[in-house]
């Protein structure tokens, strides 16, 4: 086994990427301080819809995407892939689900999770896009994206007591209505 097949294996484990996805190359750019991890999904696999989870026949390919992965060492390490799309009876054209990424998501789930508890540690958008290396917007939609789920996860209850009040400022020409819930482990 050659030091290349094994970096590839090596990568694979740290990843997570098991069958039918592996990991086909790995650079490594010490001048851009970038790792560059180029992962595939086997050929001879059918592929499972992610709506109803039959195995269908492969369509093709998405265009190479890149997603943010967290760092390695000091560099910075991002993951390409061509996504198979499936052909369903049932369900149409779809692309397959990546196991290390939600859909349509520029990040990693695990860069996603230590993104949160950065933004939760600094406590200010500004300060946690420095260290994460993103813009103020990435960060804002990471956060989007988290309350989204927390929400979705959120079961319904019923309010007994609720609190509204009404506050004015500048002479009182404008008015904030506040409402807070008084019983609730919100």
């Amino acid at each position: 086994m050659n030091p290349n097949e094994k970096l590839e294996i090596h990568n694979s484990l740290l990843l997570g990427i098991l069958s039918p996805w592996s990991v086909e190359s790995v650079e490594l750019n010490v001048t851009t301080k970038r790792v560059d991890i180029e992962v595939v999904y086997d050929e001879k696999e059918m592929v499972e819809c992610p709506d109803c989870g039959k195995r269908c026949p492969r369509k093709d390919h998405t265009e190479k995407r890149t997603w943010r992965h967290l760092d390695t060492m000091q560099f910075q390490t991002l993951i390409h892939a061509r996504i198979p799309r499936v052909q369903c009876k049932e369900d149409g054209v779809k692309n397959v689900k990546v196991p290390w990424s939600e859909p349509y998501s520029r990040f990693t789930l695990l860069f996603v999770k230590f993104a949160i508890d950065v933004i939760k540690a600094c406590g200010n958008v500004s300060d946690a896009a420095h260290l994460l290396n993103l813009s103020w917007d990435e960060i804002h939609l990471i956060q989007k994206k988290a309350v989204e789920r927390g929400l979705s996860r959120r079961k319904d209850e019923k309010i007994k007591y609720l609190g509204i009040d009404e506050k004015s400022f500048r002479k009182g020409r404008n008015t904030s209505r506040f409402s807070t819930i008084y019983d609730a482990k919100r």
